[in-house]
């Protein structure tokens, strides 16, 4: 069984409101250099090499990013997590600021797991780290508008 921190849409769907414009949303202001008040927790968030995916002002910034090699015939994208830390991931008395998964894509069935699971305490990767590496997760089917789906929608195209 995978470790606790595994993160699948169904937990995150509760702090992402615009879920269906995952894929088309604008990113956050701090991540372009702009003033936005809504994103003001995410002053600091480095996207330098990600690419943005979607995320609610609140709460979450989402972005992807594919991994230089690639093996075997379903692709594969890293996703990255940074929370405002009003939404961080709180275990082992700690709080989670940013998230790294490594999620194989099935396109044909529409679905994804996670190979790879990173956890840190600071915001861009940064920090202790706590690393799952055990098996992958079972496959989960991505229900429309859901931020699976976006993943699915931007890894498959």
């Amino acid at each position: 069984m995978r470790a606790s921190f595994t993160v699948r849409s169904a937990l995150l769907l509760g702090a992402i409101v615009t879920v269906a414009g995952l894929g088309s949303q604008a990113a956050p202001a701090q991540t372009t250099g702009a003033s936005d008040p809504k994103w003001e927790w995410a002053t600091g968030v480095d996207p330098k090499g990600w690419t943005w995916l979607g995320g609610n002002p609140d709460s979450l910034a989402l972005f992807v990013r594919v991994p230089e090699k690639r093996t075997g015939a379903r692709p594969r994208l890293w996703v990255r997590y940074e929370y405002n830390p009003s939404y961080a991931v709180y275990a082992e008395g700690k709080a989670w600021l940013s998230m790294r998964m490594l999620e194989e894509l099935d396109c044909a069935e529409w679905r994804l797991r996670t190979l790879q699971s990173e956890r840190f305490v600071q915001r861009n990767l940064g920090g202790e780290v706590d690393v799952d590496q055990g098996e992958p997760s079972v496959w989960s089917f991505a229900a429309p508008q859901t931020v699976d789906d976006a993943i699915l929608r931007h890894g498959c195209k």
